[in-house]
């Protein structure tokens, strides 16, 4: 009983580290692609 517990622990642990990061990578598109449609619309400005 006790095993299945710390084994559930562990399992959510590793599942929290990779929400997190994907949080992460989620935020670091996002800022990329905000770049890129700022610079889009310089270029569309510019042509």
């Amino acid at each position: 009983m006790t095993k299945s517990i710390c084994e559930l622990q562990n399992k959510n642990s590793i599942s929290t580290e990779l929400l997190q990061e994907i949080k992460k990578m989620e935020n670091e598109l996002k800022r990329k692609n905000d770049e890129y449609e700022k610079l889009n619309a310089n270029y569309r400005e510019i042509y």
